[in-house]
């Protein structure tokens, strides 16, 4: 419920969007923004040539998703590139704020 909390919080282009939670007797389910496309990590690993200015670009939207996380007092936890996806505008999108914490 951290998360869902966590999430509540957070609005920004560059940060998956958190719609909605259902939950049965088992499971929590959320309802996240679908983000077609891949992480950064299959994005580079697949390209044939990545250059500086791609690099920057995606650099840049990430820090400024990591700069709103931090402004609104919550550390992410887990940013690796299979945490971070790159739409079909070719922006990136953070995902997974399961070990997100919240701080005061």
């Amino acid at each position: 419920m951290e998360e869902v909390s966590i999430l509540n919080t957070i609005d920004h282009p560059y940060i998956c969007n958190y719609y909605e939670t259902y939950d049965d007797t088992k499971f929590i389910y959320l309802v996240m923004e679908y983000i077609p496309g891949v992480t950064v990590m299959k994005k580079v690993t697949n390209a044939k040539k990545y250059g500086e200015k791609q690099a920057a670009k995606y650099m840049h939207q990430l820090f400024e998703a990591i700069a709103h996380c931090h402004h609104q007092k919550i550390v992410h936890r887990d940013i690796k590139p299979d945490n971070i996806m790159v739409n079909e505008d070719d922006d990136v999108r953070l995902i997974d704020f399961g070990l997100a914490l919240a701080t005061n």
